[in-house]
């Protein structure tokens, strides 16, 4: 039920149009983080409207959430973990169907509460997430297990800890990491690895039994970042090529902390579709990787 909700935003083909740009025109940078822009920002305030509209339906319409715990779509005692194997068990179906195996998973909790981690937040949205980046952790793994032809995949291992301002959770994988040089294109919407390691040409509009295709699309690990800063917090990876990736997911720990983040629309935004590599403060709030620079500039522990 979640998976399908999920993987209706945005529909499949509202970036049609920018894979076929992609194969007509190639690699343009400055189209490309122009397209880059713009998409954040609409993707951004799609969600923020999908957001509204859900918790007022919830809050005023006629069916009432039976969940005492929910305010709305807002969960107050999200359980990561439960979240997080809801998740697995999903990638792991998709990863079953499209290899015929997959990986285990290994959890691991600090500072929990007798083995939960709970915190103010979406549950779709934190789904979202984790089913993007286990998919992609599972499909790098098992493509690289058969590179070697194992018989057993290393299972998948993720580490969740609560802090005080943050709840981090870290995927770590074996799947045979990226360059560096990749990291940047890994969040654009024009660069895609599907049919790049298994050789494929399959579009990825292409219906398969009812079942989403395992990559291709070009928009997961974006739009999977988006819905992180959101509510202020941040997705990034860490890859090391010829081993595997670590992918780190950080959530605001206080509700407090979590509020929007959102675009200024503006003549002051416009003048980026004019310009390139202008830095504009077009946003009500400073990005996080903004915000941990400054830190980081003014003396914090870490920086010291």
């Amino acid at each position: 039920m979640m998976a399908a909700v999920c993987l209706e935003f945005p529909s499949h083909f509202s970036l049609k149009g920018v894979m076929e740009m992609r194969e007509r025109h190639g690699e343009d940078p400055v189209v490309n983080n122009q397209l880059q822009y713009f998409l954040d920002r609409l993707f951004l305030m799609r969600i923020s409207i999908r957001m509204l509209e859900s918790q007022h339906l919830l809050v005023f319409g006629p069916e009432l959430n039976k969940h005492h715990r929910f305010v709305g779509c807002i969960d107050q005692h999200c359980n990561v973990v439960h979240i997080l194997r809801d998740a697995y068990d999903d990638a792991k179906l998709l990863c079953d169907h499209y290899y015929a195996d997959s990986p285990e998973m290994n959890v691991s909790l600090v500072n929990d509460v007798n083995g939960v981690i709970e915190l103010v937040y979406v549950p779709s949205h934190l789904y979202h997430i984790l089913f993007e980046l286990l998919k992609n952790a599972m499909r790098a793994v098992v493509e690289k297990g058969r590179l070697v032809n194992k018989d057993e995949f290393p299972p998948i291992q993720v580490l969740v800890v609560s802090g005080k301002h943050n709840v981090t959770i870290k995927l770590s994988d074996l799947g045979g990491g990226f360059p560096r040089s990749l990291n940047d294109q890994l969040f654009r919407y024009t660069y895609s690895t599907g049919g790049s390691r298994t050789g494929k040409t399959e579009s990825p509009f292409s219906p398969s039994a009812g079942y989403a295709p395992i990559a291709g699309y070009g928009y997961g690990l974006p739009l999977s970042r988006l819905y992180a800063r959101y509510l202020h917090g941040d997705l990034t990876l860490s890859g090391m090529e010829g081993h595997g990736t670590d992918a780190y997911v950080y959530l605001m720990r206080r509700e407090a902390d979590a509020d929007e983040f959102l675009p200024v629309f503006n003549r002051t935004s416009a003048r980026r579709y004019e310009s390139v590599g202008i830095p504009i403060d077009d946003w009500i709030h400073r990005s996080p990787s903004h915000d941990s620079q400054q830190q980081a500039s003014e003396g914090s522990p870490r920086a010291s």
